[in-house]
């Protein structure tokens, strides 16, 4: 459009209750935009043009994960919905068509990547952040409108194992009050109908934290896992490695050790992300820990609260590899996923339109918001 978009806070539930907080934010922008803050527009049919750029970043992290020894790593890519919900449709007749078409192109990306070996994440803050964004919507009427987007990610799936995917939700990188993040229970039964083997979501903030109770009553599907947050993205207070211990064997008694990853709320970007990418402060004595001895502090304490429910858990380390730090655990409880310098999503834009500008095609990072910019 040559203008830039707007705040993904703007008109928001949180800007119209905290105006003067989140004033810095949604006030409009001045100047020339870049490619990260220009609003795109959807402008001829959606078609996947990216296979280039894919193949290089597969070959790379292919090869700092054989170079590190790790045995499985993922690799996120983002969701049909957060696509759709950041560029304005000018050539579909109706959204579903839009959304689907996305879906298409996507699935391109989503083959590719577990064709070459690793798992794929769909990242979707959108799903979940839709209600807080429209606030003249109800409840009922998100999750309706989150049922179509669950469709179209299935659909994307087509073909996909389900034990190859998995699916990452968040509220993005919103360092505000966040008094009206749409709750778990209200929207947990849609999640889990996605075609995935484990999912991710946000459970070590003041604002979720308390929803491991949740669980005390969802029935979690047969083979499924889940992967809660247990370091959050949203507080530059490091958590005490006995706080992470705790937040795994609630997770652990209620669903069983053999059904959680241990994750972290969203991507580290946020906060101080070098001092949980490479040292850890254990609180109790002051001594700064590299980050692999702090994990493995925390895994003693819990193996020595859940005994030999854990002693077989291995522990992986984080493996930074450039902005990206890499690692999937070959087995579930206590191992820390892979945490990408802010959002892995983020990364590069591979969905085109058949009116995209050639320069356009190089990798770009989004600035204020969760998805990619990928269509013009």
């Amino acid at each position: 459009t040559g203008t830039h978009r707007e705040s993904p806070w703007a008109h928001s539930r949180e800007s119209q209750a905290f105006p003067e907080f989140y004033a810095p934010q949604v006030k409009p922008r001045t100047g020339k935009p870049t490619m990260q803050s220009m609003e795109m527009v959807c402008t001829g049919p959606v078609t996947y043009k990216g296979q280039a750029l894919l193949q290089r970043d597969l070959a790379n992290l292919k090869a700092a994960a054989a170079a590190n020894g790790v045995e499985e790593a993922f690799v996120p890519a983002i969701s049909p919905c957060d696509v759709a919900g950041n560029q304005k449709n000018a050539y579909y007749t109706t959204d579903e068509e839009f959304l689907y078409a996305i879906a298409d192109a996507m699935s391109v990306e989503y083959k590719a990547i577990v064709d070459a070996g690793f798992v794929l994440q769909i990242d979707d803050p959108r799903l979940i952040n839709y209600y807080v964004k429209n606030p003249q919507l109800s409840v009922a009427e998100c999750r309706a409108w989150a049922e179509k987007q669950v469709e179209a990610i299935n659909h994307a799936l087509k073909g996909i194992p389900e034990d190859r995917v998995r699916y990452h939700t968040c509220y993005g990188i919103n360092m505000g009050p966040r008094i009206h993040d749409m709750e778990l229970k209200d929207i947990v039964d849609i999640i889990l109908r996605i075609r995935a083997g484990a999912y991710s979501f946000e459970a070590a903030n003041p604002r979720h934290e308390h929803e491991w109770k949740l669980w005390e009553t969802i029935k979690l599907p047969t083979g499924k896992t889940i992967i809660p947050g247990v370091i959050t993205h949203s507080s530059l207070l490091v958590e005490h490695p006995e706080l992470v211990a705790q937040r795994l064997m609630r997770y652990a008694d209620l669903v069983g050790k053999e059904n959680v990853i241990a994750g972290t709320d969203c991507g580290l970007g946020g906060r101080v992300h070098l001092l949980l990418q490479h040292a850890l402060v254990d609180r109790a004595d002051g001594v700064l820990r590299p980050a692999e001895d702090l994990r493995s502090h925390a895994l003693g304490l819990a193996e020595r609260e859940l005994g030999d429910r854990v002693a077989d858990a291995p522990l992986d380390a984080l493996r930074p590899e450039g902005d990206l730090v890499v690692a999937v655990p070959p087995a579930p409880l206590l191992c820390p996923v892979g945490v990408p310098d802010r959002h892995a999503h983020d990364r590069d834009r591979r969905v085109h339109t058949a009116e995209r500008d050639d320069a356009r095609d190089a990798p770009t990072r989004a600035d204020d918001d969760l998805s990619s910019d990928l269509l013009s």
